[in-house]
């Protein structure tokens, strides 16, 4: 019963220490291997719903806040245009990692992301940032030249 007791305490105590970030952490780490590997398998429905969905404007810093106006078959539907115009490249991403988790203020985190993808057969790889924002994933900072085809932003010239 003690051992038990030193257990919860330990558990308990990890928990508060942590600020429960470490089961936030595991949530977001969760998705981005579900979006990833979607993405991977071809299964772009799959990949859509993991992530959030705004519409871009690159004259406005911080515009992923007010989100889309378009439902979400409407979204789907886009979400999917821009996915073929991802595939008409000839472009395949092949693999991933998570690389480590980044904290701004001891709360906030996002996650550094190596991926690697080929493209008409030569293979490149990137770095790009996800966070988590209203429990999707938003693709942040990427060095990939056509993470507009893969990720949430709406709106967006085709």
């Amino acid at each position: 019963m003690k051992i038990v007791r030193v257990v919860v305490l330990t558990v308990m105590m990890f928990t508060v220490l942590s600020g429960c970030n470490f089961f936030n952490e595991q949530k977001a780490e969760s998705k981005i291997h579900t979006y990833y590997q979607a993405v991977i398998d071809e299964e772009y429905a799959k990949a859509f719903e993991q992530v959030y969905l705004f519409n871009y404007d690159p004259d406005k810093k911080n515009n992923f806040n007010d989100g889309t106006e378009l439902s979400k078959e409407e979204a789907k539907e886009f979400y999917i245009k821009k996915i073929n115009r991802f595939k008409e490249q000839d472009y395949q991403l092949k693999d991933y990692e998570i690389e480590k988790a980044q904290y701004e203020d001891g709360h906030s985190f996002w996650h550094e992301v190596h991926i690697v993808a080929e493209q008409k057969g030569e293979q490149h790889e990137w770095s790009e940032t996800i966070e988590m924002h209203e429990g999707k994933l938003l693709i942040g900072n990427s060095e990939d030249p056509l993470v507009n085809y893969r990720d949430g932003k709406m709106d967006l010239e085709l």
